[in-house]
């Protein structure tokens, strides 16, 4: 490939990253993850006995905030791109879109049946405590072509730190302290690549340029 043709897919790419579906994809993507991190904060301090009550409001605090930025964002979006230009593009980045719908669909479905197994082989063998650790690792080393395959790599940091982060807490010998520490890390991991992304990809900082459709 030349030079050329180099900056030819870089500035397709770029136009594809102010798009009102690059944009939204990325919310949507924050959202979940917030969502994700919830889960694994409660989760962490439910099976913790003794966990005070304000815990858990403080939990709900970085929740309740990054929700309302997504779906702000959302909004923003949604409000912007009626004032974009015609994309005259945009049958080929609809077949794009459905292309990385295809491939997300793969890696999750890779990412599912990984889960299922190792939970299974642990059950097995007697180690259940073990299977958050393992999917920890999983959902980690799933983020990595996510972050190639959607242009955020924000995501590729996330996969690091949740796969360092699940074998870094091998090393804690109390298995419930283990688990504690390891709902709560991940939780900060997740809470805080949903505000990188939400910061990064979905036009914050411009909020009043168009949006591509």
């Amino acid at each position: 490939m030349n030079n050329l043709e180099l900056l030819s897919v870089e500035a397709n790419i770029s136009h594809w990253q102010n798009t009102k579906g690059y944009k939204s994809g990325a919310a949507i993507g924050a959202l979940v993850l917030t969502c994700a991190g919830a889960a694994w904060a409660i989760a962490a301090l439910a099976n913790r006995s003794g966990s005070p009550p304000w815990a858990f409001a403080a939990v709900a605090l970085p929740v309740l905030a990054l929700i309302t930025a997504g779906v702000s964002r959302l909004i923003a979006i949604a409000r912007d791109s009626h004032r974009g230009p015609i994309d005259p593009e945009a049958n080929d980045r609809a077949r794009q879109g459905r292309n990385m719908g295809v491939h997300f669909g793969l890696v999750f479905t890779v990412e599912i049946v990984l889960i299922a197994l190792t939970a299974i082989l642990l059950a097995r063998i007697g180690r259940p405590l073990l299977i958050p650790v393992a999917i920890v690792a999983i959902v980690g080393a799933h983020f990595l072509p996510l972050a190639r395959l959607f242009r955020i790599p924000t995501y590729g940091v996330a996969g690091l730190l949740l796969v360092g982060a699940s074998l870094g807490s091998l090393l804690i010998a109390d298995e419930a302290l283990r688990l504690f520490a390891l709902g709560l890390l991940v939780a900060v991991v997740l809470w805080a690549s949903a505000a990188m992304v939400l910061v990064r990809h979905t036009g914050w900082s411009s909020t009043s340029d168009a949006v591509a459709p």
